[in-house]
């Protein structure tokens, strides 16, 4: 569980896997000048890439064990979003790991339409795709693309994001209207359930150190998890954000059950500001 989820929580909310707890909150949008169902900034466009790089520490030892691209492509009414996570040649004795997520997303309002996620994490192999609309959801699974079930309809209460629109969501909260303790409210389907989730805003970091980029004003943000199998409890995970027009998370830190691991920005280009 804890391979998986090195690679899973880098799609920023793939923390929230099947758990033995789930805390659904009601949280008010109008708190925090946030709206889910209707963004109003749009901090990035076509063609970006954002590079994270993964790591495991216990102790002394660091392990680099993979990196998540990210990619953004206007389709004109719509966002093509895309996510590949892979661990490096010498991380692969001990495990592998080839997953692949994409959504399409509502150029508007940035509600998902379509998600496909590919998962190849040691022996486990899934294939899911997922259709948003008209307050349902549709999910089929198989081992491949080729190999999918019927289809499970699921009804939805909010307005909701699949695991990785939710990344580009999170970055048009206006960032001037926060204060410290401002808690963003989110909604999340993923593994056939919707989680109702918030982010909380803790402040600003002016010289954020990130390895190989160099040092950076950052805000500083604490999700919440689901508490299971591999994180401690909803508290403890971290991630430092770009304090500029593009608000791009920087560096993402969570303690699990033993160690911690961390998403590191490694590079990035066609950025909008």
């Amino acid at each position: 569980m804890f391979k998986i989820s090195l690679f899973s929580m880098m799609f920023f909310f793939g923390a929230i896997v099947p758990a033995k707890e789930v805390r659904h909150l009601d949280v008010s949008p109008e708190d925090c000048q946030f709206s889910q169902c209707a963004p109003a900034e749009r901090p990035f466009k076509n063609g970006e890439e954002l590079i994270y790089k993964l790591s495991y520490s216990l102790g002394f030892m660091n392990l680099n064990a993979g990196e998540v691209v990210f990619r953004l492509e206007d389709k004109g009414t719509t966002y093509k979003l895309t996510a590949k996570g892979r661990t490096y040649k010498g991380y692969e004795w001990f495990f592998k790991v080839r997953d692949y997520y994409e959504t399409d997303v509502d150029k508007q309002t940035l509600q998902p339409i379509h998600a496909i996620r590919d998962i190849q994490e040691g022996d486990y192999k899934m294939y899911e795709e997922t259709d948003f609309g008209n307050n349902q959801v549709k999910v089929r699974r198989g081992n491949n693309a080729s190999d999918l079930g019927d289809a499970e309809v699921f009804d939805l209460k909010n307005c909701v994001s699949d695991v990785l629109s939710l990344l580009y969501v999170l970055r048009t909260a206006d960032a001037k209207t926060m204060k410290v303790g401002t808690e963003l409210p989110m909604s999340v389907f993923i593994d056939k359930e919707e989680f109702n989730l918030k982010m909380t805003y803790k402040g600003k970091n002016s010289n954020k150190k990130i390895p190989g980029l160099g040092r950076f004003k950052t805000m500083v943000f604490e999700p919440e998890v689901v508490k299971g199998t591999v994180f401690k409890g909803e508290k403890g995970m971290k991630v430092w954000v770009s304090d500029d027009a593009n608000k791009i998370p920087m560096m993402i830190k969570s303690p699990v059950s033993v160690g911690s691991i961390k998403a590191t920005l490694k590079s990035y280009k066609n950025l909008r500001y």
